[in-house]
């Protein structure tokens, strides 16, 4: 399952944060691929607008992942 998932409609690119589990927790994982999907929509001429979201219900994101470090 990947940790980010980006979807485009019309000009608007929507980022998710898809750690769910760990209540998106941010790890290297997430932070490479969340890098690379921001670079990838700042590339694109067509996106006007950028959305960043969590998946889950509990939160947008708990912050860096501690058990990682």
């Amino acid at each position: 399952m990947p940790v980010v998932l980006v979807e485009k409609k019309q000009d608007v690119c929507i980022v998710t944060l898809n750690r769910p589990e760990r209540m998106n927790a941010i790890n290297a994982e997430l932070r490479e691929a969340l890098i690379a999907a921001l670079s990838e929509a700042n590339q694109d001429a067509s996106v006007r607008a950028l959305v960043i979201t969590g998946a889950g219900d509990q939160a947008f994101s708990s912050g860096q992942d501690l058990e990682e470090t």
